[in-house]
């Protein structure tokens, strides 16, 4: 079990080292700081040349201007872990889950305000038709109408989507690998279970979610995860495999 365990922490510590979160939907009405933008990108630019110290500071620059960048902080966590420090990257990764919590009722704030807005505009607009007394285009009243109607719909479906948001799959991958550094196995299958949640395609999770299972001898769960990550092209060290398939082979 021992040599098992130091190959899950190779596995771990060094897989997808250098992949990066997806870029969010941007909207022209939930405004974050263009300076922030920047810094963000940059930070995220010096960091995929391995340019720590210059990317730390860059996320500090994105959280001064944003407060609620929650990815600045899940990236300087990553920085921390490759810099080993397991301690404070895990503290850092709270930080930029309680942040994330904060930005999200932010977007949601924004996008129903920006929902009144249109609504009020639209109020006006027929009100001022009332004003007129007539009409001299029912056809294109019916349309502006529909378009509006249309255009609400939207809105709100990307209300709902806002509300039903969670935290990128990357970032609680990268987590759950600082807490298996820790050796805190329970908890990082709990951010592997959520980042499986979050997106259930992010195959880099699977290998290290079988992995916490095979540690806790939950083999059965351990082989599901396994031949998910298989199914979505995740990479396992053949060591692993061939462990596990003797693992169950034991309890058959």
């Amino acid at each position: 079990m021992k040599a098992t365990i130091k190959l899950g922490l190779i596995l771990i510590l060094y897989s997808s080292a250098w992949a990066f979160a997806k870029d969010k939907k941007k909207d022209e009405h939930l405004i974050i700081p263009a300076n922030a933008e920047y810094e963000l990108k940059n930070g995220i630019d010096l960091l995929k040349e391995h340019k720590l110290k210059k990317a730390n500071k860059a996320f500090d620059k994105a959280i001064e201007e944003f407060d609620l960048f929650y990815q600045a902080f899940a990236y300087k966590a990553i920085i921390a872990s490759e810099e080993k420090d397991f301690s404070r990257s895990a503290e850092l990764f709270e930080q930029s889950i309680q942040v994330f919590e904060k930005y999200k009722d932010f977007i949601i704030t924004k996008r129903k305000q920006y929902i009144n807005n249109v609504k009020a505009n639209e109020l006006n607009m027929r009100m001022q038709k009332v004003g007129a007394l007539t009409s001299n285009n029912p056809t294109s009243d019916k349309d502006s109408k529909d378009l509006m109607a249309h255009r609400l719909q939207e809105l709100e479906n990307e209300l709902h989507n806002d509300q039903k948001m969670q935290l990128d799959a990357f970032f609680r991958f990268k987590y759950g690998n600082t807490l298996m550094a820790l050796k805190k196995y329970d908890q990082a299958k709990k951010q592997y279970l959520a980042a499986v949640e979050s997106d259930p395609e992010y195959n880099e999770t699977y290998a290290n979610l079988s992995l916490v299972y095979f540690l806790e001898q939950d083999y059965k769960n351990a082989l599901e995860s396994f031949n998910k990550g298989k199914e979505l092209g995740t990479a396992f060290h053949p060591q692993f495999e061939q462990t596990l398939k003797t693992q169950m082979a034991k309890v058959k």
